[in-house]
């Protein structure tokens, strides 16, 4: 199996990003909405990212829940050298330290989440209501409570989700895409120029597509630069 990821890696990296990302699905489910609500309990911190810190637990719980989406996915076939070949726990630092990144930036661009939004995303959510469809108290407090989470601490990272989501929209909406790029894309595609009449037919599929790719690309443009500008301290030693 690890000769296996080793040859994805290197003869055909979009199966392993594929698979990397269906991990990721797996592990967005396992942890909940955003984030962890568990106390630091040895103080310790993993890392900081501009100020904001990454505490031992948090990175523990991410590195967990991660392998747990690993092995959801891949079932029988993960075992200790795939999960060193997939490097989780790098895996698991970037991810908190990307929120981070996010979250220091929404919080920089002075984005706010009021208290009503907060209780209108969480009462209209399909997990919480009843069987008459309504906001049912004790199906959310269940919820919370195989999660490990209180109230305030799930609604606190409702509201830095929301932050997170709009700062990102933010940079998706200064994304254009003239019909120049769309047709160098869809000419990309076929390897050659095509006809008018077929571009024009799947020239709306082809803008949203590339749109969408321009978008994150610009995503991780601007997440990079962030990185590049801020101290970042990762304590090597704790996250081993």
């Amino acid at each position: 199996m690890l000769k296996t990821v080793r040859s994805l890696a290197i003869d055909n990296p979009w199966c392993l990003r594929l698979l990397m990302v269906a991990i990721a699905v797996v592990f967005v489910i396992t942890m909940g909405w955003w984030g962890f609500d568990r106390p630091d309990k040895n103080g310790e911190a993993v890392a900081d990212v501009g100020g904001a810190r990454i505490s031992w637990e948090e990175y523990q719980d991410s590195y967990e829940a991660l392998r747990r989406a690993a092995q959801a996915q891949m079932k029988d076939q993960f075992n200790e050298e795939v999960e060193k070949a997939l490097n989780l726990r790098r895996v698991a630092i970037d991810r908190l330290i990307s929120a981070r990144l996010w979250e220091n930036a929404a919080q920089e661009a002075g984005i706010r989440v009021s208290d009503d939004e907060i209780a209108s995303l969480v009462r209209g959510h399909s997990a919480f209501r009843g069987k008459n469809g309504a906001f049912d108290s004790d199906a959310y407090l269940a919820f919370l409570r195989s999660q490990r989470k209180t109230p305030a601490g799930f609604e606190e990272e409702v509201r830095t989700g929301l932050k997170v989501e709009r700062i990102q929209q933010i940079v998706r909406s200064a994304v254009d895409v003239t019909e120049q790029e769309v047709r160098e894309a869809y000419e990309k595609r076929l390897g050659s120029k095509g006809s008018e009449a077929d571009f024009q037919k799947q020239k709306e599929i082809l803008f949203l597509l590339a749109r969408m790719e321009k978008q994150e690309q610009a995503l991780a443009a601007y997440l990079g630069a962030r990185r590049r500008l801020t101290p970042i301290v990762v304590r090597e030693e704790r996250i081993r």
